[in-house]
């Protein structure tokens, strides 16, 4: 039985406004709607995805089938209340969510839990679970295992994703790291930054970010910037994708063509397109070994 309570408070409410009504005590399993692929995956990667009762479009995470809502900017609230959900599970930037969201929530339709997209490895950790809960009760349950009752399956992929990422930084400590660029969109050449879940994956997979100095999450270059750089790998992240094929026909190589960067005239280009590639979820350890092998393929069978 999932008690409710301060868990389910509406965790994406701007500071100085009244509390949404508490939910009554729920005597059933969750109903959920996730409004992230990022949320779906660590739901399936607890063993929950039955919970799920609809998604949001584009969720490469989701279970099929299920139902679909619309998406963060236009959502279709009559489809998600016919889904009866207990709970909306979302990520949210600064804007945070969406006001007909909070009017449902703050009208006990359902608890409305929102995260701050991950930034970092700890980040995503905090959401599985986040052990200063056991040591605050008084806190609103905010990390998805205590707060859908199962925070011991939280617990447990918690510390997988953890200790995986851990034995795979150790692998490289000593190693030279290459200078590697991590590539999100091709037109224009979008890469992942300095700051980001990304960022902290490639260290871990034994590489320094070509990005490293940039300002911004996720810099574009033009051609100029990229033979300055100088990247002895480029790693393409790039969810789905079709596999590459030679880079004088590849529309998604045209930057790189007759560029002399070391990763073009030694080959190394290489494309991850697993379709969890970007998301910062319970997957990290299955990209980072993924870009390690990327990286070092001389160590892929220590991988």
């Amino acid at each position: 039985m999932l008690v409710a309570g301060s868990a389910i408070l509406c965790a994406g409410c701007d500071q100085g406004t009244s509390a949404p009504p508490l939910l009554p005590q729920l005597t059933s399993e969750p109903r959920i709607v996730s409004l992230a692929p990022a949320i779906t995956q660590i739901l399936v990667d607890m063993g929950v995805s039955d919970l799920l009762v609809a998604v949001a479009q584009n969720d490469s995470a989701a279970p099929s089938p299920l139902p679909v809502v619309g998406n963060y900017v236009d959502l279709d609230i009559e489809s998600l209340l016919a889904t009866a959900p207990t709970h909306v599970l979302m990520m949210t930037g600064k804007e945070g969510a969406p006001k007909r969201l909070t009017e449902l929530a703050a009208a006990g339709r359902f608890a409305l839990m929102t995260y701050p997209s991950p930034q970092s490895v700890e980040d995503v950790a905090r959401t599985l679970y986040d052990e200063a809960e056991d040591t605050d009760p008084a806190s609103s349950t905010r990390s998805l295992g205590p707060l859908l009752g199962k925070a011991e399956q939280a617990r447990k992929v918690k510390e997988q994703m953890l200790i995986g990422l851990d034995r795979l930084r150790a692998l490289f400590a000593d190693m030279s790291k290459p200078k590697v660029l991590m590539v999100i969109g091709t037109n224009p050449i979008m890469a992942s930054g300095p700051g980001t879940v990304h960022d902290q994956l490639l260290e871990t997979a034994g590489a320094s970010n070509a990005a490293a100095s940039a300002t911004v999450g996720a810099p574009t270059y033009d051609r100029e910037s990229l033979v300055g750089m100088d990247p002895e790998v480029i790693l393409l992240l790039l969810p789905s994708a079709e596999p590459l094929i030679p880079i004088d026909r590849d529309p998604r190589l045209a930057s790189f063509r007759g560029l002399p960067i070391k990763a073009v005239d030694q080959g190394h280009i290489v494309l991850i397109n697993d379709p969890l590639v970007l998301l910062p979820s319970s997957s990290l350890t299955r990209i980072a070994r993924a870009m390690a092998k990327a990286i070092h393929p001389d160590h892929a069978d220590a991988i």
